[in-house]
């Protein structure tokens, strides 16, 4: 007789929005010395308050690893994401661009 193979699970994902908050604690933190700014962007910001009880959470330029405890989880951004991060990283996000919805999925 054959095992039961697992049934797939469709991949977790995210709505994310960015706010001027969120961007506006990230400029405020760019000011402070020995800062992160995978830790502090406007993502980053927006990360932390989905995932309120996440220990860290780092921000690349096409996905987001969050420390929950001993664990690690990765998300994957959606092309708007990916684009508000670019942006960022580039100086040419603007408080008057914002809010922005993007989706995550969870690796």
């Amino acid at each position: 007789m054959k095992p039961k193979a697992k049934p797939k699970t469709e991949p977790k994902t995210i709505t994310v929005t960015v706010t001027r908050k969120h961007f506006t604690a990230a400029n405020k933190a760019l000011a402070e010395p020995g800062i992160i700014l995978a830790q502090i962007c406007p993502v980053a910001q927006a990360l932390m308050d989905v995932f309120s009880d996440v220990s860290d959470i780092s921000v690349g330029p096409y996905s987001a690893t969050l420390l929950d405890g001993a664990r690690r989880r990765y998300f994957d951004f959606s092309r708007a994401g990916t684009a508000l991060v670019h942006r960022f990283d580039s100086k040419k996000l603007r408080a008057a661009d914002l809010p922005v919805t993007f989706r995550i999925t969870e690796k």
